[in-house]
């Protein structure tokens, strides 16, 4: 608390006067070391550090840069509509890779649509497609600044490549590893390997500035009554189909069925050369790795339901 206060006044995030008392967790975020400080003053900020590995697998190593693209998507949304459902930055130190933000004060994430179902959201998810589209038209003056390789190179194991090895020591039901032996033929692996190489290509004119997670963990209800979006470190210029895909997915975890999702995704105002072909291909491989990768979901449903 010592030092954090210190660092806090260095950089002007709080008054020379103020001091954190009191250190809390703030979600339950997988990538980033993540805390709820408490100043005497009485106020609150969240501080969030990025480690050299993931918080939650400590395990598994991660580019200890990812804060500086949140920093940047942050900046490059500054004064948007989009801006309106993020935490306002109060500041950012290099050294430690610390940032400082906006406590949207109690909330919580959207996981909870796995268990109530997505009909329990009428009203965020139409918003949700909104901020999307919104965030999709944002020009972006230079796309290197988002090209954040490390992080897509983490993703694109987890996603593209890890699910679908035979060698990859992750253990699952006597019925579901039959189902996955069923599921995971050449031709579903050629087609992860061909998306997973265009997740990884370099940014294109044809890209946006996308989230990167775009999943009920990076939504919040807040205790205004808003929702929020949190966690866009795997920010990155590419295709919009893969945020839309990921969303897709995540709508069907919820329990809403293929028509439901279709109506839903007309509400999402494309760009000009958008494919809801593809956005199902990264929405397909975003469910088989959800259900046979390391990132599991806080899923109720039964063997035969997944």
């Amino acid at each position: 608390l010592t030092q954090l206060s210190q660092l806090a006044r260095d950089q002007g995030w709080v008054a020379h006067s103020d001091e954190f008392t009191e250190l809390t967790l703030a979600g339950e975020g997988n990538m980033n070391w993540v805390r709820r400080a408490k100043l005497a003053s009485g106020h609150s900020v969240i501080l969030k550090q990025s480690l050299p590995y993931v918080a939650k697998y400590p395990d598994i190593p991660a580019p200890i840069e990812r804060i500086e693209v949140e920093r940047s998507f942050y900046e490059a949304i500054a004064g948007t509509g989009v801006a309106e459902h993020t935490p306002k930055i109060v500041g950012f130190d290099v050294e430690s890779r610390t940032l400082c933000m906006e406590d949207l004060g109690a909330a919580s994430d959207l996981t909870t649509l796995y268990g109530s179902g997505a009909r329990d959201a009428d009203q965020v998810i139409p918003a949700l497609l909104s901020w999307l589209s919104d965030l999709h038209a944002i020009g972006v003056t230079d796309p290197s600044s988002f090209v954040n390789k490390s992080m897509r190179q983490l993703n694109h194991e987890h996603i593209f490549d890890l699910p679908f090895r035979k060698d990859n020591g992750l253990q699952f039901s006597p019925a579901l590893t039959a189902a996955w032996n069923t599921l995971a033929t050449q031709a579903v692996k050629d087609r992860a390997i061909q998306l997973g190489q265009l997740y990884l290509s370099e940014p294109s004119t044809n890209g946006c500035l996308l989230h990167g997670d775009f999943y009920p963990g990076s939504w919040l209800n807040t205790s205004s009554g808003l929702f929020a979006v949190i966690d866009p470190e795997f920010a990155f210029f590419g295709p919009a189909e893969f945020d839309v895909g990921v969303m897709w997915a995540h709508l069907l975890f919820a329990g809403m069925s293929q028509a439901e999702v279709a109506t839903a995704l007309t509400l999402y105002r494309s760009p000009a050369s958008f494919s809801y072909t593809l956005a199902g291909q990264f929405a397909g491989i975003e469910i088989l790795r959800r259900l046979f990768g390391v990132a599991q979901l806080p899923l109720t449903i039964d063997d035969d339901t997944k």
